[in-house]
């Protein structure tokens, strides 16, 4: 289906009423402002024109291996047939003014956006900074509790010197 200045064009498989009548290759066009459909045929030049308002539109699923729509009303019944359920869809969306919804709605959020540009953040470059956490514990009750842990703990580097802060004895390297 080919939109081109509020006019829809499609090829379409075309069946009058009867089961002897085979499906017909025809040229659809629509025209959503005075809902007409135009249903020509390309080899003997020949045209009609419905006027969808005062037909009843109705899906009739896979139809004969093809995805069909039946348009009626009390003097004349169309179907038409397409071969895959997608363009079959959107000439009912057509047809009920679905499609033309979808339309303004879409415009509606392009416009919406347009006069709502998303705003980035603005982040400020600075170098990252690491504050050591303040401890818990003051480095008085720290050295206090040293005394108290084992042995192999209590070992302690300092600028070169090791101290054993249990026997008050200072060794240095």
């Amino acid at each position: 289906m080919y939109l081109n200045n509020l006019e829809f064009y499609s090829g379409s498989g075309y069946k009058l009423s009867g089961f002897i009548k085979k499906w017909k290759e025809k040229l659809l066009v629509f025209d959503l402002n005075s809902r007409i459909l135009q249903i020509q045929d390309v080899k003997s030049q020949s045209q009609k024109q419905i006027d969808i308002s005062n037909y009843n539109i109705k899906q009739l699923g896979k139809y004969q291996e093809k995805w069909s729509l039946k348009l009626s009303n009390a003097q004349n019944e169309f179907k038409f047939g397409w071969n895959n359920e997608k363009d079959c869809q959107q000439w009912v969306d057509c047809f009920t003014g679905e499609w033309k919804r979808q339309q303004e709605q879409l415009r509606f959020l392009e416009e919406f956006d347009k006069s709502h540009p998303e705003v980035e953040p603005y982040i400020e470059k600075q170098p990252l900074v690491f504050r050591p956490k303040p401890s818990l514990m003051s480095r008085d009750k720290i050295e206090n509790m040293i005394p108290h842990l084992p042995q192999f703990i209590q070992v302690k580097k300092k600028n070169k010197k090791l101290e054993r802060y249990g026997d008050s004895i200072v060794k240095y390297i």
